[in-house]
């Protein structure tokens, strides 16, 4: 700024009285009450201008007077915060310069009084940029040093969980590039050491799409080679039954084949010896989408009085097998 403002005693008390007060109440720059939407000072010389002055003055001292805070356990959301900040920091200062100018050009040699914002600007606001270039240079730190290698470690894990983790670490990597950027220029940092990082990701996503590959290929070949197990018995209109059943339960399946794989029935019975179920085993090949497979599944037939069974239900379901499609015969 070229003009340093000096005001009188009773108008710099009657602008800096509403910053104490949102000082004590602890809001937020960019919280209600924030005047960034003020461009630039009204074209009329007189009251509005003055209140626009006010108003500009409590953006400033606000913003001015904030405390960056970074909570890791929300870390992303708080730093988004940061940059907002730092952000309104930086479209300020050429605000108080146009306010600066319109004021001149208002009242010209001889002013009612000066416009504190410029002089907030000089003692605080200058103050305050430095702050915020070091506390991005620190975040900047802990995502090179902390954050980004737990993250790796993660990845290069390859296993159920590394996907996640690599998605994690990209998204990580975006941020930080676009809150790079949306920093105030001086206080931008040399973030070179992403390209690393990116290049790490990619050859851990490259190392496991080579493992997932290999073990579909595994899959295929096993699927190729399995065969339904020979049945233990035959009976048409039990293995109808049993595929009605299933098919009540399996919605989303295509119900191709039941084999009985016991030879009889397993009759369970109280100490009293009156009968309470019997049970047997199967395998029951289904279809979803393009693929196949087999599952141990176990039909029951329960006795409500002990004498007579009802009807085939659905039990419990074991082991899968994938199977070709072409094997289920």
């Amino acid at each position: 700024m070229n003009a340093t403002f000096t005001a009188p005693p009773n108008w710099r008390t009657l602008l800096l009285a509403p910053v104490v007060v949102f000082g004590l109440m602890g809001m937020s720059p960019l919280g209600a009450g924030s005047t960034s939407a003020i461009a630039a000072a009204p074209d009329a010389c007189g009251k509005d201008f003055i209140q626009a002055c006010s108003e500009l003055e409590g953006d400033v001292s606000r913003t001015c007077q904030a405390s960056p805070y970074i909570n890791d356990r929300d870390f992303e959301r708080s730093v988004d915060d940061f940059v907002k900040l730092a952000t309104h920091l930086g479209e300020l200062q050429p605000k108080v310069r146009d306010f600066d100018a319109a004021w001149s050009k208002c009242f010209g040699k001889v002013r009612e009084s000066d416009c504190a914002a410029n002089a907030t600007w000089a003692t605080s606001c200058e103050k305050m940029q430095g702050k915020v270039a070091k506390k991005w240079a620190e975040i900047v730190e802990s995502v090179r040093a902390n954050r980004l290698p737990y993250q790796l470690k993660k990845v290069k894990t390859n296993d159920s969980q590394s996907a996640d983790a690599r998605a994690a670490a990209e998204a990580l990597v975006t941020k930080v590039r676009g809150w790079n950027t949306a920093m105030p220029e001086p206080a931008r940092q040399d973030l070179s050491f992403l390209d690393g990082v990116q290049g790490e990701i990619a050859a851990a996503k490259a190392q496991q799409e080579k493992q997932d590959a290999a073990a579909r290929a595994g899959a295929e070949a096993a699927a190729k080679k399995a065969r339904l197990p020979v049945a233990g018995m035959h009976d048409g209109k039990l293995e109808g039954e049993m595929k009605a059943a299933i098919g009540r339960e399996w919605k989303s399946d295509q119900i191709l084949k039941v084999v009985i794989t016991d030879k009889k029935w397993a009759t369970n019975v109280n100490l009293k010896g009156r009968l309470l179920n019997r049970k047997i085993s199967s395998v029951v090949a289904v279809k979803r989408g393009d693929a196949c497979s087999f599952f141990d599944v176990s039909f029951i037939q329960e006795s409500s009085d002990g004498r007579t069974l009802g009807p085939t239900a659905y039990n419990a379901v074991g082991e899968k097998t994938d199977i070709a499609c072409g094997n289920i015969k």
